[in-house]
């Protein structure tokens, strides 16, 4: 990988999976098999999923924060979109 200036931020549509599975101090990705750490706020996420179900991430409160998350990064998925997905 070329070396560049670290020009991230977090408004990168990829920020956040960057953070968790690149090496800054390498400048490469970490290995298959590495550790990682998620970050917090998608261990709550994950927690709310599995203790409410899969249907509040297409119907329930999270649906709300995906959608805003996805439009951000410039996504055309809708509220209709999650709603009637099976």
């Amino acid at each position: 990988m070329a070396p560049r200036t670290d020009t991230r931020s977090t408004t990168d549509q990829y920020f956040c999976s960057r953070r968790t599975y690149y090496n800054t101090s390498k400048d490469k990705f970490h290995k298959p098999g590495t550790l990682v750490k998620p970050s917090e706020a998608l261990c709550n996420t994950l927690r709310i999923i599995a203790e409410k179900g899969g249907d509040v991430l297409y119907n329930g409160t999270l649906a709300v924060d995906f959608l805003e998350d996805l439009q951000r990064v410039g996504s055309i998925i809708t509220a209709e979109d999650l709603r009637d997905y099976q």
